[in-house]
């Protein structure tokens, strides 16, 4: 549980790098799941961005220009929503995140980076109301 105080706000951002290998997927799908959790999250919430998360770095993989690179993770929150950004160092030859579906079908919003060759999704922190 957070504590309201006079000081500065408590850090609002995770970062992650990995290897641009399959095999690193599952510690990013856990960062955004085990982060959107601990800030209330429902679970379907935390399902959807895991699941875009997962399918992101999957399409970033897809480019040759990626082999042998660092893929990293940006989780950030606010009071409404919580978001990963994923990107690839080097980033890839062409645009392979315009046409993932991750954002389209799972998270809540999105917004493509460097000309789709980055992206952040986000989920709702909240459910609507009825």
């Amino acid at each position: 549980m957070l504590a309201m105080s006079d000081g500065p706000a408590p850090d609002t951002t995770i970062r992650l790098r990995v290897p641009a290998e399959e095999d690193f997927v599952s510690l990013l799908r856990a960062t955004v799941r085990v982060v959107a959790g601990r800030l209330g999250c429902s679970d379907d919430a935390r399902s959807r961005l895991q699941a875009a998360t997962g399918r992101a770095f999957f399409a970033l993989l897809e480019d040759a220009t990626t082999i042998g690179g660092t893929v990293s993770l940006t989780v950030t929150w606010d009071d409404e929503r919580v978001a990963a950004e994923v990107r690839c160092d080097p980033p890839p030859s062409s645009p392979v995140l315009a046409t993932v579906d991750a954002h389209h079908d799972l998270a809540d919003g999105h917004e493509l980076l460097d000309d789709g060759r980055a992206l952040r999704l986000w989920v709702r922190r909240a459910d609507d109301e009825p």
